[in-house]
C-alpha cells in the first residue's frame, strides 16, 4: 500500500511535491506493475474529475477519503467511480454512525471500505466491531508507529486488551464493545 498523501494539499502549506494528473498516472501505472495493493490519495481531495479519470485509467486500486467531511461527498465519489476503496475517518466525519452509513453505500456500489482511524483506544475497538459487520471491509487503517503509537499504547487503558497477532486484532465477545477500562487508568 502506498500513500501519496495528496488529499490534504490545498495550497502551499504541505511540504513536498504536489502531484498533478500526469505524476499520479505514471506513479499508479508503475506501482500497479509492481503489484502494490493500492495507491492512496494520489490527487487533491476535491479533484473529483481527475480522480475519476485516473481510477478509470489504471489497474491499481485507488483509495482515499479520510479527510472528506460528509456523506454527500462519499456518495459523489461512488457515483463518479473516484475510489475503489473508501477510507472514511470517524473523527473527521460526525462520528462512527456516519462511517456506518458510508459502509452501506460502499457495499451498494460494490466498493471496499477500509476506514482510517487516527485515534486509539475505544475508537479502534468500535471500528473493528463495525467492520466485522461488512463483507467488503478487509482492513482498518491505523497509525502504528512504535514505540509511541503502537498497539500496546492504543490498548493500554483496557483491563482486557484485545490480542494483536501478526497485524490482526481479535474481536472481543463480551457484552457491548467487549472491553473494560482499567480502573487504575481512571485513578
Amino acid at each position: 500500500m502506498v500513500d501519496a498523501n495528496q488529499d490534504q494539499s490545498f495550497g502551499k502549506w504541505q511540504p513536498g511535491v504536489i502531484w498533478d494528473f500526469r505524476r499520479a498516472f505514471e506513479t499508479a501505472t508503475l506501482l500497479g506493475e509492481l503489484g502494490v495493493y493500492w495507491l492512496e490519495e494520489p490527487l487533491q481531495r476535491y479533484a473529483f474529475d481527475d480522480l475519476a479519470r485516473l481510477n478509470d485509467s489504471v489497474a491499481i486500486p485507488i483509495a482515499g477519503g479520510e479527510n472528506n467531511r460528509g456523506i454527500h461527498e462519499f456518495k459523489k465519489m461512488l457515483e463518479k467511480n473516484i475510489y475503489d476503496v473508501l477510507q472514511p475517518e470517524s473523527m473527521v466525519l460526525d462520528g462512527i454512525t456516519e462511517v456506518r452509513k458510508i459502509g452501506v453505500l460502499s457495499e451498494l456500489y460494490g466498493k471496499k471500505i477500509l476506514p482510517h482511524h487516527g485515534g486509539g483506544d475505544i475508537g479502534v475497538i468500535a471500528h473493528i466491531h463495525l467492520m466485522a459487520s461488512w463483507p467488503n471491509a478487509p482492513y482498518l487503517e491505523l497509525l502504528n508507529d512504535p514505540p509511541i503509537g503502537s498497539y500496546a499504547h492504543k490498548f493500554a487503558i483496557f483491563k482486557n486488551p484485545p490480542i494483536v497477532e501478526n497485524g490482526w486484532v481479535s474481536l472481543l465477545d463480551s457484552p457491548g464493545l467487549g472491553i473494560e477500562i482499567d480502573p487504575a487508568f481512571i485513578a
